[in-house]
C-alpha cells in the first residue's frame, strides 16, 4: 500500500463505507493526504456544501490534503462515480476522470505531486 502503510482492510460490497469505516482519520504520507472520519464526514461535507452550492446532495466527501482541497466522490449523472477535487480558496472544482478506487490505488500513488 502506498505511503507504507501497513494495513488490512476487510472489504464489502461499499467501498465508499469500507473506507470511512476502517480509515476514516487517519493521515497518509506524514499528513499528505487525510481521510475524514465517519464523525467529520457530515460537518464537512456542509462545509463544502456551503462553498459550493451547486453540488449540495452531489458528492460524498472522504478526505482532503495538506493543501486543504477536499476530495469527493461525483453523484452527478453525466460524471456519476468520478472524483472531484474542492479547491475551496479559489473556490474551484476539478473534476478527476477515475473511480474512487483508481484514486486510491493508482492516481495517488503514481501522480502525488499532481494529487
Amino acid at each position: 500500500m502506498f505511503f507504507n502503510e501497513n494495513i488490512v482492510i476487510e472489504y464489502s460490497e461499499d467501498l465508499y463505507n469500507d473506507f470511512i469505516m476502517q480509515l476514516g482519520g487517519k493521515r497518509f504520507g506524514h499528513g499528505l493526504f487525510n481521510s475524514f472520519s465517519k464523525d467529520n464526514v457530515k460537518k464537512w461535507t456542509e462545509i463544502v456544501s456551503e462553498a459550493y452550492p451547486e453540488f449540495q446532495n452531489l458528492f460524498k466527501i472522504f478526505g482532503y490534503d495538506w493543501l486543504g482541497r477536499c476530495f469527493g466522490i461525483d453523484l452527478r449523472k453525466s460524471t456519476y462515480g468520478n472524483i472531484l477535487m474542492f479547491e475551496i480558496g479559489t473556490n474551484d472544482v476539478l473534476e478527476i476522470p477515475c473511480t474512487f478506487d483508481k484514486f486510491l490505488n493508482e492516481e495517488i500513488p503514481l501522480y502525488a505531486d499532481v494529487c
